[in-house]
């Protein structure tokens, strides 16, 4: 799972063990961490970020969260058998025979994307959520997502009005396509919309993209890489 938002509390939970990335700790990412862990029977919940350095400091982190006096249990009070790592280095193989890599985004207080690797198709999903474009960082970004098969990108807003947002640490689904054709993508997912985009923008937008390899990212959306 790439985040813990609130489609957590719909993601089925599995008999082993189920891996949760977390790109940062702002709390629309984080709503769904409890409800997941409630709800899991076996296995181990591997709950992962690279925005710490040791397991210690992520379990503290998170505890800040979920915990007094915030919450009033922690996450390892709901599930036991729960294991907090950094995802620190280049890249890291974890369980389910994928490989993930972490690279740093633009956004307030710090923000990870993740490419994830199907080590036997070679399939490439990177996630960017939480990412204003604009600065150094889009170039590592750039070579980061070279030729991947599908981008989920953060669309929270549209070139015109983008100016008066500067600073909120997001980007625009317009550049989302500039960037999937620059880097040689074959899909990108534009998501992380803005909470007033209402249905009937949203329309305007998916008729924009048609004939593109963009496409507006829905709830419960399932998608062949």
């Amino acid at each position: 799972m790439l985040d813990a938002g609130t489609g957590l509390t719909r993601a089925d939970t599995s008999s082993g063990d189920d891996v949760v990335i977390l790109s940062h700790f702002h709390i629309d990412h984080m709503l769904g961490l409890a409800d997941f862990a409630a709800r899991k029977k076996s296995g181990k919940l591997r709950v992962v970020s690279a925005l710490c350095d040791s397991p210690d400091e992520l379990e503290r982190v998170v505890g800040k969260i979920y915990g007094p006096p915030a919450y009033p249990v922690s996450i390892r009070q709901i599930y036991p058998n729960v294991e907090f790592l950094p995802l620190t280095a280049l890249t890291t193989e974890l369980p389910h025979g994928m490989e993930f890599a972490p690279i740093e985004l633009n956004h307030p207080g710090g923000s990870f994307g993740t490419r994830v690797t199907d080590k036997e198709t070679g399939k490439t999903v990177v996630y960017i959520s939480d990412h204003e474009h604009g600065s150094q960082k889009d170039e590592p970004l750039l070579e980061f997502c070279a030729d991947v098969d599908l981008v989920i990108w953060d669309s929270s807003y549209e070139d015109a009005t983008f100016a008066k947002y500067k600073g909120w640490g997001h980007s625009t689904w317009q550049e989302g396509l500039r960037f999937a054709q620059a880097c040689g993508a074959r899909a990108i997912a534009l998501t992380h919309h803005d909470a007033t985009r209402d249905d009937a923008e949203a329309a305007k937008i998916e008729k924009l993209l048609e004939g593109s390899i963009g496409f507006l990212a829905k709830d419960d959306m399932v998608v062949d890489v």
